[in-house]
């Protein structure tokens, strides 16, 4: 698990690496973020790395953000990354 520091106002690019979590033989299909309460946007797969760019939170709240993904060979996997909203 990753955690992060975020100001509400910042739009963040955040990368999962999943280079050590998937079979060598599979490639990243699909990639979805669960990222309520967050504003998502230019979300992309780039070989074993999939991004998000995140704006929003409420100062003083932490927020776990999903990354799940489907792999070419149908298997699915979820990580997570923690963001920790405060006024910078």
């Amino acid at each position: 698990m990753q955690f992060y520091v975020q100001d509400p106002s910042e739009k963040i690019e955040y990368q999962m690496n999943w280079t050590d979590g998937i079979p060598e033989v599979a490639t990243i299909a699909t990639s979805t973020w669960t990222s309520t309460p967050f504003t998502a946007s230019g979300t992309s797969i780039d070989g074993l790395f999939t991004v998000v760019s995140l704006i929003g939170g409420v100062v003083g709240k932490r927020y776990k953000v999903e990354n799940t993904i489907t792999l070419s060979n149908g298997q699915t996997y979820t990580d997570s990354i923690f963001i920790y909203i405060e006024d910078k």
